[in-house]
């Protein structure tokens, strides 16, 4: 029951924040501290305000910026219908290697993370040129090839790990759900799919990745609300990247769809999705006086101007109703949700 009530919570959160009126991209103009309320949230893309046919386009109009000093940048960025396309395929770019691209930089994001936050996104898989293929959200990460960070693999498993040059040292056991192959593995449990590493196992299938990365805990996971991976070995290794910048990353050889990024502090609380409604103008109201005797009959020329109002304000009546709902729905579920994740 309480798997079920988590996923409603998250399905109607998502639905929210599309039909509200929404800030997308950063949402604080200066850094953002570690002292922000629990749920507020710093971050938001859906990727619903752009429609870019190149890589280059589209990295400006999400204000990313590629990062080369590793790996030159082989993948085929767009955005259509909503969505972040990812073409990272041999037959596409011809040799692709791993591709990066800096969502937010250490200078921003320096103070904010070293604090408690969340991060969270949908990606779905489509081809790949083997079953280790991945998208991935990378957390400390320098430039180069330093960085924490969580993969879903297309196979159906993952890991949760730190990377350090070409040393990749996991923080919990591969018998946990996420890196487990067996009937208790996430493939299984999480996607009734028995795992085999020749199949991909996940092809077309749409997938939610929350990450809570605790100062004191380290990274905690969930794949569609159900907890995979959790910090319990290499706990020295937490906290040892001195850099801070958040980045996304397509491995090679893969196309993918990726979708609905947020990014959010504290741990264990949803995120605040009245902080994104756009509040619209109040409309003028209308003038004091009232008009002359003659002008009631009607004329013409008499104005009209004050009907014009009535679409903004639904437009605005909608995104608020729709964080009042959610925020409604995560006090009367946030016990289940908040019991599920301990």
């Amino acid at each position: 029951m309480r798997k079920i009530l988590c996923s409603i919570l998250l399905t109607l959160l998502v639905a929210a924040l599309l039909a509200s009126s929404i800030s997308a991209g950063k949402i604080f103009g200066d850094a953002p501290d570690a002292n922000l309320a629990p749920g507020t949230i710093i971050y938001f893309e859906n990727f619903d305000n752009a429609s870019d046919t190149d890589t280059d386009s589209t990295l400006q109009s999400l204000g990313w910026t590629k990062s080369e000093g590793f790996k030159t940048c082989t993948a085929v960025m767009t955005i259509e219908n909503g969505q972040l396309h990812i073409d990272n395929l041999d037959e596409t770019v011809g040799e692709s290697s791993d591709s990066y691209a800096v969502i937010m930089d250490s200078d921003y994001l320096k103070n904010f993370c070293s604090g408690d936050y969340s991060y969270q996104y949908e990606a779905t898989y489509r081809e790949a040129g083997n079953t280790y293929r991945y998208l991935s959200l990378l957390c400390n990460y320098d430039g180069m090839n330093n960085y924490n960070t969580v993969d879903v693999r297309f196979r159906g498993d993952g890991y949760n790990q730190i990377r350090h040059d070409s040393d990749w040292t996991h923080y919990s056991d591969d018998e946990v759900p996420m890196g487990d192959t067996s009937d208790t593995g996430m493939c299984k449990t999480v996607f009734g799919i028995d795992f085999d590493e020749n199949e991909y196992s996940l092809k077309d299938i749409t997938f939610t990745v929350r990450v809570e990365m605790s100062k004191e805990k380290g990274p905690t996971v969930y794949v569609n609300g159900t907890k995979v991976s959790e910090m319990v070995k290499n706990q020295d290794q937490w906290g040892s990247i001195n850099a801070y910048a958040i980045a996304f990353k397509s491995s090679t050889m893969l196309k993918a769809d990726f979708d609905n990024l947020i990014i959010w502090a504290g741990t264990g609380v949803e995120p605040d999705t009245a902080s994104l409604v756009t509040e619209e103008a109040p409309a003028a109201e209308a003038p004091a006086e009232e008009a002359p005797a003659e002008a009631e009959t009607p004329a013409p020329e008499a104005p009209v101007a004050e009907a014009a109002p009535a679409a903004p304000a639904a437009a605005a009546q909608t995104g608020n109703s729709a964080a009042i709902v959610i925020l409604a729905l995560a006090a009367a579920f946030g016990s289940a949700v908040i019991a599920k994740k301990r």
